[in-house]
């Protein structure tokens, strides 16, 4: 649609900007909204909306625009999109959906998560180990953030934790009811 160096003169209004995302992530948007109908995890598919609409828009903007404040525009849109828009279906927005950081946090520690929970335990053990696993990837800089760990708050990365494994345990609820039940069978 735009390709050239003249992408910033034919954007006067950012709605116009806002338009092309959606219009170009349509798709994204109404499969994310089937995902959270039906609770199934939607953060892989909201991570390539994001992914590939940032790349799209330092097309359009050019690098005036830091990636933060793309990053920051992209989840506004995301919001704007599926809470007022003509998707009519009845669905609740994931917590973790309104923070574009939490999704890809939760999206790299998700094997983890599914490793504690096929150990069995239980969400304040798995919330432990969590921190604990969070804490040593931090102190030896695997979290890239680019700080040492005294910027690792426990109560507030408890709580996002605890909100990980809501949403995870929502999300794979039914694959944890099939392994029930063929256990029982």
């Amino acid at each position: 649609m735009f390709t050239s160096e003249n992408n910033k003169k034919e954007f006067i209004e950012i709605s116009d900007v806002i338009k092309v995302v959606q219009e170009e992530n349509n798709y994204f948007f109404k499969i994310i909204i089937k995902y959270f109908t039906h609770d199934y995890d939607a953060s892989m598919l909201f991570i390539n909306y994001f992914e590939t609409s940032h790349i799209r828009l330092h097309e359009i903007l050019g690098n005036d625009y830091t990636c933060d404040k793309i990053n920051n525009l992209l989840q506004d849109i995301f919001l704007i999109t599926v809470k007022h828009s003509f998707f009519k279906d009845n669905y609740n927005i994931p917590l973790i959906y309104y923070n574009y950081k939490q999704v890809f946090y939760y999206n790299k520690i998700k094997t983890k998560i599914d490793e504690l929970v096929e150990m069995n335990r239980f969400q304040d053990l798995i919330i432990e180990e969590l921190l604990k696993y969070e804490k040593e990837r931090h102190q030896k800089n695997i979290c890239e953030c680019g700080t040492d760990e005294t910027c690792f708050n426990d109560e507030k990365t408890k709580e996002l934790f605890k909100d990980f494994l809501d949403y995870y345990f929502v999300t794979n609820q039914k694959n944890y009811l099939n392994k029930d039940n063929r256990l029982l069978n």
